[in-house]
């Protein structure tokens, strides 16, 4: 099962380091499953989208959304619950090299005001855009800059998809650069 998830893996932009992460987490995460009685392929695309959801990257598109119930299964039995974005910020820090306190505090801050003055938009679309435009206003409040391309190498969230969210966020807080 190792090979079919490399070669899912191997199909996105993700840096090598990030695909590692998500290679070990999803084949962890897969040995938990072994009971399903599901196809392995089945087994192996909950586990990797389960590994995506822990280690915070946005979910590959070629990755085909499990079955709700099954996923409800694959969470109760892993114990891997749906991570709240503020919950993302440190570990997207670590695996970006950007661990300084701080990126993740000024993130955490920028999400909290976020989320207090457009609670529709702090929810909408994919959590992890949201972490990552955080993390990315961050880096430059704190002048350790990261680019959108590094951004979406590390967690797989599209270039545009940051820049949208960047625009939304520096509007609504009212941020100037």
């Amino acid at each position: 099962m190792e090979d079919y998830l490399r070669v899912i893996l191997d199909d996105t932009s993700l840096l090598d380091k990030s695909k590692d992460v998500l290679l070990k987490g999803a084949i962890d995460i897969y040995r938990e499953l072994k009971h399903f009685r599901y196809s392995g392929e089945t087994k192996a695309n909950v586990a990797l989208y389960l590994a995506c959801d822990e280690y915070s990257c946005a979910i590959p598109k070629k990755i085909p959304k499990p079955k709700l119930p099954l996923l409800h299964k694959a969470r109760k039995r892993t114990g891997i619950k749906r991570v709240d974005i503020l919950e993302r910020i440190d570990p997207m820090c670590k695996l970006a090299d950007k661990e300084r306190a701080c990126v993740s505090e000024t993130a955490k801050h920028i999400l909290k005001e976020y989320q207090k003055k457009d609670i529709i938009k702090y929810g909408a679309g994919v959590p992890v855009g949201t972490a990552v435009t955080a993390i990315y206003i961050a880096s430059k409040i704190c002048e350790e800059p990261i680019t959108q391309r590094e951004l979406q190498k590390y967690f797989g969230v599209n270039e545009v998809t940051i820049r949208k969210r960047y625009k939304e966020m520096k509007n609504t807080l009212g941020i100037c650069f």
